[in-house]
C-alpha cells in the first residue's frame, strides 16, 4: 500500500468567549479571544507544512451549537486552504456544536466531507490509489446517550481503517458521557485507528489498533495546562503508523509557585 499521512484534531472549539476569565490587559484579553481561531490558523499552517494527505476532526469544532457566523467562515476558509494545496478534509461534530444547531447556509469545498446523523464510510485516495477508508458519523444533537461506536463499521479489508467519532470511552474520562463505548469493543471492532474527540487532555488508550483522543489545540482555562495540539499520523506500506505530537497552542496555561519571601 501507499504510504500516506494525515493529521487527527479534536475539540477546536472556534469561538469560544473565554467566560469567568477576567485580565486587566486590553492586549491580554485580546489575545485569548482570539486564540482559538490562531490555534485553528497553526492546524492549517500544520497540515500544509507536513504535506499530509488528509485531515481529520473529531468534533467540537465549535463552542457552542449557536456557532458564530465568523467562526464558520473562518472553519470554511482554514478548509478552502487545504483544498487549495490538495488536502482532504473529514469532520464530524460534537456535543457542542450538533446537527440541529443553528447553521449559516455555507458552501464547502469539495474536498471538505462533513459527515451527518447516518454513519458512512468513505474511501480515501492518494495519487489515484485507495489507501484508506473513514467511517464517521456526527451528533443530531447535544445529548447523545446511544453508543454511536456500534454504528461505524470498517471499509474494504485492504485499506487502512479510521473510525472518526466524538465520545466517551469508559467511565473516567471527567467528561459528560456522551455517545459512551468501551475500550474492549473499539479494540475488537476491526479499525486500524480510531481518531476520537471529546476529552481534551491529549491520550493514547491502545496503541494495537490505535485509540487516540489528541486533545484540545487550545487550553481554555488553568485546568487545561500544558502544550495543548494534534498529532501527526504517518502510515507505512505495511500499515504500521506512527504518532508525532504537534503543539498548536498560542497561548498556554501553567500553575507555578513562586515564593513571598525574601
Amino acid at each position: 500500500m501507499k504510504p500516506f499521512s494525515f493529521i487527527h484534531a479534536a475539540d477546536l472549539h472556534i469561538g469560544s468567549p473565554f467566560k469567568g476569565i477576567s485580565v486587566e490587559s486590553a492586549e491580554v484579553a485580546e489575545q485569548l479571544q482570539k486564540s482559538t481561531f490562531s490555534a485553528f490558523d497553526a492546524l492549517i499552517k500544520a497540515c500544509i507544512d507536513h504535506q499530509v494527505d488528509f485531515l481529520l476532526v473529531a468534533g467540537d469544532v465549535y463552542d457552542g451549537a449557536d456557532r458564530s457566523l465568523s467562526a464558520q467562515l473562518h472553519f470554511r476558509d482554514g478548509l478552502k486552504q487545504l483544498a487549495d494545496a490538495g488536502v482532504r478534509s473529514f469532520v464530524v461534530h460534537g456535543n457542542h456544536d450538533p446537527l440541529d444547531g443553528r447553521v449559516s447556509t455555507i458552501e464547502w469545498p469539495q474536498e471538505v466531507h462533513n459527515f451527518g446523523k447516518a454513519a458512512e464510510t468513505v474511501t480515501v485516495e492518494v495519487d489515484g490509489e485507495s489507501v484508506a477508508s473513514v467511517s464517521g458519523i456526527s451528533f443530531p444533537k447535544k445529548n447523545v446517550e446511544i453508543n454511536l461506536a456500534k454504528k461505524l463499521k470498517p471499509g474494504p479489508d485492504h485499506l487502512f481503517q479510521i473510525g472518526l467519532l466524538h465520545c466517551n470511552v469508559g467511565n473516567d474520562t471527567g467528561h459528560d458521557p456522551y455517545a459512551p463505548c468501551e475500550l474492549g469493543e473499539l479494540q475488537s471492532s476491526g479499525f486500524n485507528y480510531w481518531a476520537l474527540g471529546h476529552v481534551h487532555t491529549r491520550t493514547k488508550l491502545s496503541e494495537n489498533p490505535w485509540v487516540v483522543y489528541p486533545g484540545n489545540s487550545q487550553g481554555r482555562s488553568i485546568r487545561e495546562q500544558g502544550a495543548r495540539g494534534c498529532y501527526l499520523v504517518r502510515v507505512d506500506r505495511q500499515s504500521t503508523a506512527e504518532m508525532e505530537f504537534v503543539p498548536l497552542d498560542v497561548v498556554r496555561w501553567h500553575q507555578t509557585s513562586v515564593s513571598i519571601l525574601d
